[in-house]
């Protein structure tokens, strides 16, 4: 669970301790007395005592994060190789208490929320946005072009739960109600999303909660690949038979369901695996991609801040969308999806109103 939100930056030296909202250099003074949330074996509850922290530098020069000892709080930074001037202003973001002794690493979840929403930090960088030609499944609107994102963020690793968008709205509007607490959030429009991230900045006492951009939902799809899948090329067999999806997706080719209330889907054709009904499933059951992050093909369509329009026919930075349109984007694909709409470059867009059984979202955290 996320502690009260402390800001720690660089280490200065090898050594240094808690001050405020400061890591200073332990030398300059012994540790002082300050009030942090502490866990331990019964409970958490408030406790005053000395934090001392140590960077964590491999050989190669490489931050790996601080640890701060007495109050078992780790802040990890993005791992980066001799870049002496990252702040660990992942402050907010990345303190939080975990068993004494743990440190956490690149790929290791960066931030647990109150409400259970998990994050990673996504690190800036280039990418090619779009699909070659000759991709299976590649449609006009998938114009490839290089885009820039400058800034690290975070994403959630899975898509928000039943359980977490009751916890923040108090109620469940998904149609799979049957599917249980951990199946993504579903039959919720874009302005609903708007409105769960209002409140979850309110109960989290922050700004950064938001949906992600196109660009930046399908820069940490990819997570540094090229290929149609970020497990590999796509192959086609039927329209919803392609088994390379299968370890990585909940997509209309295999997405079969015993709870009561499922889609009837017994008339589905060219499928990998048939059965009378289909619907979402709990979230992280299938293989993540190298960032850590879970269904990004199938389960659910995942909402994104844009407007749909045509892609610039230039290189473009920290891209935001058209400035107006009439829908707004939506990525994924989702469970009753054919194969060809479960690729991260597939484009698909509804109405900032539209609710339907296969749409959902994650969130962004920005620090």
């Amino acid at each position: 669970m996320l502690q009260r939100p402390i800001l720690l930056k660089m280490c200065p030296t090898d050594s240094c301790y808690v001050s405020g909202l400061d890591v200073l250099p332990l030398s300059d003074k012994g540790g002082i007395s300050t009030n942090m949330h502490r866990s331990t074996g019964a409970g958490s509850g408030t406790s005053s005592g000395r934090a001392r922290c140590q960077r964590h530098i491999m050989d190669d020069g490489t931050l790996r994060g601080v640890v701060c000892e007495n109050f078992h709080i780790i802040c990890r930074g993005r791992t980066m190789v001799k870049r002496l001037l990252i702040m660990i202003s992942i402050c907010f973001l990345c303190c939080f208490t975990i068993p004494s002794g743990g440190l956490l690493f690149a790929g290791e979840p960066a931030v647990v929320n109150s409400v259970g929403m998990t994050f990673v930090i996504i690190p800036a960088g280039s990418f090619m946005m779009g699909s070659p030609a000759g991709e299976p499944g590649r449609r006009d609107d998938e114009i490839r072009h290089r885009v820039t994102l400058t800034k690290d963020f975070c994403l959630q690793t899975t898509e928000v739960t039943n359980a977490q968008w009751k916890a923040v709205m108090g109620n469940n509007p998904s149609d799979f109600k049957n599917c249980g607490d951990d199946c993504p959030v579903q039959n919720v429009s874009w302005n609903d999303c708007q409105k769960f991230i209002r409140q979850l900045n309110e109960k989290e006492m922050t700004e950064g909660y938001r949906l992600p951009t196109e660009a930046e939902w399908e820069y940490a799809c990819r997570a540094g690949t090229e290929t149609a899948l970020y497990n590999g090329p796509l192959e086609i067999l039927g329209r919803r038979n392609a088994p390379v999806l299968t370890s990585v997706a909940w997509y209309g080719g295999n997405s079969c369901v015993d709870y009561s209330g499922g889609y009837i889907c017994s008339g589905w054709n060219d499928r990998e695996k048939s059965c009378s009904r289909c619907g979402p499933h709990p979230v992280g059951l299938k293989e993540p991609n190298s960032w850590g992050l879970y269904d990004m093909y199938g389960n659910v369509y995942e909402w994104c801040q844009d407007w749909y329009g045509k892609y610039p026919d230039a290189e473009a930075t920290d891209p935001k969308g058209p400035v107006d349109g009439r829908i707004r984007v939506l990525r994924g694909g989702s469970w009753g999806s054919g194969a060809s709409s479960c690729r991260s470059a597939t484009r698909s867009g509804g109405t900032t109103d539209a609710r339907f059984n296969g749409g959902g979202f994650r969130v962004v955290l920005d620090y």
